[in-house]
Formats: C-alpha cells, sequence, structure tokens
C-alpha cells in the first residue's frame, strides 16, 4: 500500500467534500425544475445513485428549461458526472503507489464485467500526483461556484423562494 501523506488525506477531502457540494447544487436545481418545495426534492432524490440524479436533472432540463438554460444545466450535470470515478476511488477504494514518482493509485475488483478483474497493479493503470489531486478538487470547487451562480441567475433560486414562501406555515395534509 501506498504511504499517503496529509496531503492525499487533504485532497481526498476536498474532492469528496467538493463532489457532495455540487451534489447538493444540483438536487436544489431538480427541486426547482420540478417546481416541488426543495425539502421534498431531498427526500425524493435520497435513494438516486449519481447517475441516477443526473439523468434525472437532464430530463428535467430538457423538459423545463429554455433551450439556453437547457444546455448550461447539461453541461453542469457532466461535469459533475465526470467527476464520478475519481470521487469513488477516493470513497471506495485503497491506494497504493502509482508508476510516476509521487503517485497513487486505487486498487479494487472491477465486477462490472462477467469476470472479476484486479485493478491498480498494472504500470500503464491511471494513478494520481498530489498536484493532479488538489487539481480535481479545484475543478469540484469551482464547478460548485458555477453551479451556484447557475442557480441564481437562471431563475430557479426564485422559484424555489417562491415555493417556500407559499409553503411557509402550511399545515401537514
Amino acid at each position: 500500500m501506498a504511504n499517503l501523506t496529509n496531503d492525499h488525506f487533504n485532497a481526498f477531502g476536498r474532492i469528496t467534500y467538493g463532489y457532495a457540494a455540487v451534489e447538493t447544487g444540483i438536487k436544489l436545481c431538480v427541486s426547482a425544475m420540478a417546481r416541488i418545495h426543495a425539502h421534498d426534492g431531498f427526500i425524493l432524490s435520497a435513494p438516486y445513485p449519481a447517475q441516477a440524479l443526473a439523468n434525472v436533472a437532464k430530463v428535467l432540463a430538457n423538459e423545463n428549461l429554455k433551450p439556453e438554460l437547457r444546455k448550461e444545466m447539461i453541461g453542469l450535470v457532466d461535469r459533475w458526472i465526470g467527476h464520478n470515478l475519481i470521487r469513488t476511488y477516493v470513497a471506495h477504494h485503497r491506494w497504493r503507489d502509482g508508476a510516476r514518482p509521487g503517485a497513487i493509485r486505487p486498487t479494487f475488483y472491477d465486477v462490472r464485467t462477467p469476470n472479476s478483474v484486479v485493478k491498480g497493479f498494472e504500470d500503464d493503470e491511471k494513478d494520481y500526483t498530489t498536484a493532479e489531486l488538489f487539481l480535481l478538487a479545484n475543478n469540484l470547487h469551482q464547478l460548485n461556484e458555477d453551479v451556484k451562480a447557475f442557480f441564481a441567475n437562471s431563475g430557479l433560486e426564485a422559484v424555489l423562494e417562491k415555493i417556500d414562501a407559499e409553503h411557509s406555515g402550511q399545515a401537514p395534509i
């Protein structure tokens, strides 16, 4: 196994947190596009794996947003899903030394094929330097900022604010 440093763990935490922050923003956008209270949107989307949430977000964007906003929303979702693999590596796998000096790579069993395949032991498999991990973390931070700006500038935030105001103080059915 790799001798992981505090910098590795710092980058891992930033990747995981950044990914979750973007996911929260996408759930707020989904709630607004579905015209439901954010609380209900979080409840409904809680069991969704990332790819399912992405699919729902894209469908709602296609059905509820103007073309220019639709394209932007789908682009944000695609950027988020593009980080799914590294988030999975960080959250679910052990790491070992990579092929490059100072690099590390995840080790795991890939069972998405008829036979299990052990990953992370071949020199040609993807590895990551600390700088590359921090770059991925910074990309997720920027993506979160982009999602927040989209939420505010697209009118979706105003949709949720209106729904919140309409439901404020209502008794349960």
